[in-house]
């Protein structure tokens, strides 16, 4: 009976005269002048290496997130153009935020909210999740914190 996972006799024949020419081939490779295989196959790869991302708030977002030092730094410079500081923006990220979130930020800072309202429970629903459900807008929710005497009238 025959194997059908043994190779045919004709494959071994045929295996043995290429692994033959190889030899012969590999005997020409060693008798060529200037010729070192191992030089060749021990290239090393330049190593990578990963820039740190400047100023505070940049190696805040890359520690919190794990940002790029690129993505780092413009996410920096876009809180930093809303005039966020690095104790801010921890602020903000500790609420909740994202930190491609700085419009919604700035804009819940200009109606009067601070991070700390963002956490209030009112009704069984989140100041955060009725802003980002969209089922509510920032005056909606500023008037409903004042409501609820959760926050000041600003003069």
């Amino acid at each position: 009976m025959i194997d059908p996972d043994e190779p045919s006799p004709e494959l071994w024949a045929l295996f043995n005269t290429w692994l033959e020419e190889s030899k012969a081939n590999k005997q020409d490779e060693d008798t060529i002048p200037g010729f070192n295989p191992r030089r060749t196959r021990t290239a090393r790869r330049p190593h990578l290496v990963v820039a740190r991302p400047q100023g505070e708030l940049a190696g805040l977002f890359h520690e919190c997130f794990g940002c790029g030092a690129s993505m780092a730094e413009q996410f920096a410079r876009a809180w930093a153009a809303h005039m966020f500081s690095a104790a801010d923006v921890r602020e903000w990220i500790a609420a909740g935020l994202q930190p491609q979130d700085v419009e919604e930020a700035a804009t819940y800072r200009a109606a009067g909210l601070q991070p700390a309202h963002l956490s209030i429970v009112i009704r069984s629903d989140s100041i955060r999740s009725r802003l980002q459900g969209g089922h509510f807008s920032v005056r909606q929710v500023v008037e409903l914190l004042r409501r609820e005497g959760r926050l000041e009238l600003s003069a």
